[in-house]
C-alpha cells in the first residue's frame, strides 16, 4: 500500500507496534498489538487502540484527531512487518463496537483487490462461519492470512 502512515516503533519481536496520531489540536499516542491465542499457536488477536499511560491499550477511546485514514494504514502496514516475522499466522480483529466493525469492512473493500495480492480475507459471519470476504456481507469480525 502505497498510502501515507504514521511513523512506527516496533517490539523486538513485531508483536507490539506504537506511533504518535497527530493534528493541529493534539498528539495522541496509539498502539497496535498481535496477542496470540492460548488454543492456537497460529492464531493471533490484532488490537489497537490510544496508549494509555499505564501501557494499556484503551480500545473504546474515540480520538476525533481527523486522521482516521492515515491511523487505519498505519494499522494495516504493521500486518506486513508482522507476517514477515510469523508468515504461517492467522490474525483476527473485530471492532471495539458495530461502528468500527462497519468501518473496517468498508476499508477491507476499499483495498481488497491490493490486499488479495499478498492477504486471504475471511469474513466471519454473526453465526459465526468464514466466508470470502464480500464488501455487500455483513461481518462480525475478519480473519487475515498471508499468502504463501
Amino acid at each position: 500500500m502505497n498510502k501515507p502512515t504514521y511513523k512506527l516503533q516496533s517490539s523486538s519481536d513485531s508483536l507490539q507496534y506504537v506511533f504518535e496520531s497527530v493534528s493541529d489540536e493534539k498528539k495522541i499516542n496509539k498502539a497496535v498489538a498481535y496477542i496470540k491465542s492460548e488454543d492456537d499457536s497460529d492464531l493471533y488477536q490484532l488490537i489497537f487502540g490510544d496508549l494509555a499511560e499505564n501501557g494499556d491499550i484503551d480500545v473504546l477511546s474515540v480520538s476525533n484527531n481527523a486522521d482516521i485514514k492515515i491511523v487505519l494504514t498505519t494499522v494495516a502496514s504493521t500486518l506486513f512487518t508482522f507476517f514477515e516475522h510469523y508468515p504461517n499466522a492467522t490474525v483476527a480483529f473485530t471492532g471495539s463496537t458495530l461502528s468500527p466493525t462497519r468501518l473496517y469492512r468498508a476499508v477491507i473493500a476499499k483495498f481488497i483487490n491490493e490486499t488479495e495480492l499478498y492477504c486471504n480475507v475471511l469474513g466471519i459471519t454473526e453465526n459465526g462461519y468464514l466466508e470470502a470476504f464480500d464488501h455487500h456481507t455483513i461481518y462480525v469480525g475478519y480473519l487475515i492470512t498471508q499468502k504463501q
